[in-house]
């Protein structure tokens, strides 16, 4: 039956025939938008549904925002905001409210997170879901029917929509609320409940955030990638003078004398994992040296960076620095942030415009539920403590005049739940008297009564590269990378096991965590501390690292859902514009949360922030306490 098309008025009206302070109500929503920059496109369309937990569904309604004046527009989608919504992608929907002017103020449960926490770990047509869960898909996989999406695409800024239209709005909403309830019912089956909570809680942080973007130089962006291109061709100098004339003839199989060798095949042999392990065959290197032994068991010989970094050798170092600049500038440079024609032709503006970032942000896109981003990726950005490029691209992240950034991260988040998962007593003790983890570390493994500086870093690599299980040849290649530590052999596997020995409950939960895997069959279930679960787990890596950085994840969601509901408590005011005075996020990186506000208060603003963090920490951590730090900068660096 096709369906009709009614203005704000009448939108507004019937959403006062309801009920939105009972908690049973919901409310099913969906906006058409003339192009996906919602802070210059506009809403066109918002359907509506209203339907109750286990009780009745109501009809669709669908409203053209244009067919009344601004402000009936406006006072509807104050409406609107005034229930708890569920929605496809709700980030959207929230960063279209916001971008309004209109901030939700209830829950809002988003299908598209709540399928991916359903879906994770989940193999086969599940995991395809998973990694692409668009409405359609979801629909197809989770309740069996067919969903229309040609519309989608169509022509929203049209004077006069038509009937197919209108008809695809109306399908889109009608369509939510069996979705929903069969995604509830999954996750009452794995029995994550409260993580669905702090899913739905964050969503409109994360809406906010997406609505707001990052402050952005692009002269400093591009300088820093002019110096990463400097320092390429550097590294491919240092390079080319060890692949000598006669070592490449001899990789290529030819006869000496004959004109091909450039610096052009040699930028070919470097691209070639198998040409540069002959080449380091060929300088000496033993295969002992190039050996990694892969999941299966089995050996193979690799130039990887781990094994890279154990090698006493000056092409091996000038390889992984040309890699990296090299890696960089694939990831960072030239078209990082450009409107690609694929883009263009979809209505998808840039995602750096006006002097701001705008990344698209995933809050549950990754097995473990940790945050990413993507177009541009800021998940990836380098550290300025473990990258030579570092500083220079974080540094192009910076505030205008009175303005500045704030930013908290969890403190030894990852070794503090591990403490907790694995009931380790020494770290619990420790945590639990405020002692610094990395001195306890360095005086029993080391034998310092009075731990150095120097000491402290040695004990850094041990505590951040065994955590997760790592072997003590790991342990080298990590040392060397994170911290540029060269571990010999024998104090690698000596350090290794002392180590073990210090915290005897990881050294348990490390051989439990194993066991369990050499005896599932296809793979075991993790949970976080908050009992988020990761599905079919069948590495012994990546059973350790999910239910800390998953944990790690449900700290930094639940921080994002009290920053939200509390956003009206902090010391300024919340903004809806980042043109107004005020506050909003700006970046969620692992366990870093980053805000912009005024410069006068930033301290109080941090001071807050860090509380808040902590706070959710310890809704988890019941037997070490949680702790933040917190900056105020100008730039991100």
């Amino acid at each position: 039956m096709p369906h009709g098309l009614i203005g704000p008025r009448e939108g507004s009206y019937r959403l006062r025939q309801l009920e939105p302070d009972n908690e049973s109500q919901l409310l099913a929503v969906d906006f058409e938008t003339t192009g996906l920059d919602l802070r210059n496109d506009r809403l066109r369309v918002c359907s509506f549904l209203p339907f109750m937990w286990n009780g009745p569904v109501g009809d669709a309604s669908v409203v053209d925002l244009w067919a009344g004046s601004p402000v009936d527009a406006s006072a509807f989608l104050e409406d609107v905001c005034r229930f708890v919504l569920v929605a496809h992608n709700a980030g959207f929907e929230v960063n279209g409210l916001i971008s309004n002017g209109h901030w939700p103020t209830k829950r809002v449960h988003c299908t598209q997170v709540l399928a991916q926490l359903v879906l994770a770990g989940e193999r086969g047509d599940a995991y395809q879901v998973y990694r692409s869960p668009g409405l359609a898909k979801c629909v197809r996989y989770f309740l069996g029917e067919t969903l229309a999406k040609e519309e989608q695409t169509s022509e929203w800024s049209r004077p006069q929509l038509t009937q197919s239209q209108i008809d695809y709005a109306a399908t889109d909403v009608e369509i939510i609320p069996p979705l929903f309830r069969r995604l509830v019912e999954r996750i009452r089956a794995d029995g994550t409940s409260d993580v669905a909570r702090i899913e739905s809680n964050a969503v409109p942080c994360v809406g906010w955030m997406s609505s707001m973007g990052m402050p952005f130089d692009q002269c400093a962006w591009d300088a820093a990638t002019r110096t990463a291109t400097d320092r390429l061709n550097d590294h491919f100098g240092e390079l080319r003078r060890h692949l000598t004339d006669e070592i490449l003839y001899a990789i290529e199989g030819q006869q000496t004398g004959l004109p091909f060798v450039n610096d052009d095949r040699a930028q070919q042999v470097l691209q070639s994992p198998a040409k540069m392990l002959q080449f380091f065959l060929a300088v000496g290197v033993p295969k002992s040296k190039l050996t990694v032994v892969k999941d299966d068991g089995s050996e193979a010989l690799s130039t990887a960076d781990a094994i890279l970094a154990n090698l006493d050798h000056p092409a091996a170092e000038a390889l992984r620095n040309y890699r990296t600049y090299e890696t960089t500038l694939e990831m960072f440079g030239g078209e990082w942030g450009k409107q690609s024609l694929a883009d263009l032709k979809r209505n998808v503006a840039a995602p750096v415009r006006y002097g701001r970032v705008y990344p698209g942000w995933f809050q549950n896109s990754t097995e473990a539920g940790r945050f990413s981003s993507r177009r541009p990726n800021m998940q990836q950005l380098p550290n300025p403590k473990g990258h030579p490029m570092g500083t220079a691209l974080r540094g192009a992240f910076r505030t205008g005049p009175g303005r500045t950034l704030v930013i908290c991260d969890l403190s030894q988040i990852q070794l503090r739940i591990g403490a907790e998962i694995s009931n380790d007593p020494t770290m619990i003790a420790a945590y639990a008297n405020g002692d610094d983890i990395h001195s306890l570390t360095a005086s029993r493994i080391l034998g310092v009564p009075n731990p150095t500086a120097k000491d402290r870093t040695t004990a850094k690599a041990l505590n951040f590269g065994l955590l997760f299980g790592a072997g003590w040849r790991t342990l080298q290649a990590s040392a060397r990378k994170e911290y540029g530590i060269l571990f010999p052999d024998a104090d690698a596997q000596a350090f290794r096991l002392a180590w073990l020995d210090t915290y005897p409950g990881i050294r348990r939960w490390h051989r439990e965590t194993g066991a369990l895997i050499e005896r599932s069959k296809g793979g075991i279930t993790t949970r976080t501390l908050a009992n988020r679960a990761r599905k079919s787990v069948a590495f012994y890596s990546a059973a350790l690292n999910s239910p800390i950085q998953g944990t790690e994840a449900d700290i930094v969601k639940t921080a994002l859902g009290m920053i939200y509901a509390r956003r009206d408590q902090a010391p300024q005011p919340p903004a809806l514009s980042y043109s107004q005075p005020g506050w909003f996020p700006v970046a969620v990186i692992h366990d870093e949360i980053v805000l912009e506000c005024a410069e006068d208060g930033a301290q109080e603003m941090a001071d807050w922030l860090r509380a808040v963090m902590i706070e959710a920490g310890n809704r988890y951590l019941t037997k070490v306490p949680c702790d933040a730090e917190a900056k105020v900068r100008k730039g991100w660096a």
